[in-house]
């Protein structure tokens, strides 16, 4: 649907964003889970849908689902199953 409308997955006022910013999490952490989470959740062999997946999403990067990025106290970095992301994502390209 959103292809279609040429909407964006996530508006700019989207809560998502004001967690991150409130957390310090990059932007481009942000943007690597949710090229993970659309991955995982529309390959054809997922039968789970959501009606909320916005606000899925938004729990799966507060609660660190993807178990992308670690904080070691002030920054964050990237897990191994972080870097391995960015490189089949910077693959995709």
């Amino acid at each position: 649907e959103l292809r279609a409308a040429k909407a964006k997955p996530f508006p700019d006022e989207d809560p998502v964003f004001a967690y991150a910013e409130l957390v310090g999490l990059p932007r481009e952490f942000l943007h690597l889970a949710w090229l993970v989470f659309k991955k995982r959740y529309t390959e054809p062999s997922v039968t789970k849908k959501y009606k909320d997946w916005r606000r899925v999403f938004r729990t799966a990067v507060e609660d660190n689902w993807l178990k992308l990025w670690w904080l070691d106290g002030t920054n964050y970095e990237l897990t191994t199953r972080g870097k391995q992301a960015e490189l089949e994502h910077k693959a995709d390209e």
